[in-house]
């Protein structure tokens, strides 16, 4: 009884391990793509974007076989760079400017700018959306990996 109760701590702590690890390289493919976006852009920008996560939740499906988290963390990258953190990477590493008009035809980070009553996404209204596109996101997985341990 004890070594079933200790083996199934271990394949949660490695589940754990992998699911975060997994979450941790999909965010910090934003900052590659924020990188990648200070450059002049490659014939295949977006292609290049995508791959990455899809890759890595691939190899987290492999792993541990949890189809649910698998989706929530590819979800989770979607979320954040629609709300703007791989510009905010951008931002922070080539300085800020008081506006980003050319932000502001983008559904979340010039949504957040329209609902503030702003002309132009500013650099408060596009951390106030990537925060508060983060809180949805963590929620989003955090509902995804309590089905997935009801499902298992």
């Amino acid at each position: 009884m004890q070594n079933r109760k200790k083996d199934k701590e271990k394949k949660q702590n490695k589940q754990r391990r992998y699911f975060f690890a997994a979450l941790i390289i999909v965010l910090f493919s934003l900052f590659v793509i924020a990188i990648a976006d200070l450059q002049e852009y490659p014939q295949h920008f977006w292609i290049l974007s995508f791959s990455i996560p899809i890759f890595v939740c691939i190899m987290y499906l492999v792993f541990t076989r949890r189809i649910v988290e698998t989706i929530a963390i590819f979800v989770a990258w979607f979320i954040m760079l629609a709300a703007g953190l791989e510009d905010l990477f951008v931002y922070i590493i080539d300085g800020f400017v008081p506006s980003m008009p050319h932000l502001y035809d983008e559904p979340i980070m010039g949504g957040v700018a329209r609902l503030l009553g702003l002309q132009t996404v500013t650099p408060f209204s596009l951390v106030l959306g990537v925060v508060v596109c983060g809180a949805v996101a963590f929620f989003a997985i955090f509902f995804a990996r309590k089905a997935q341990n009801r499902l298992a």
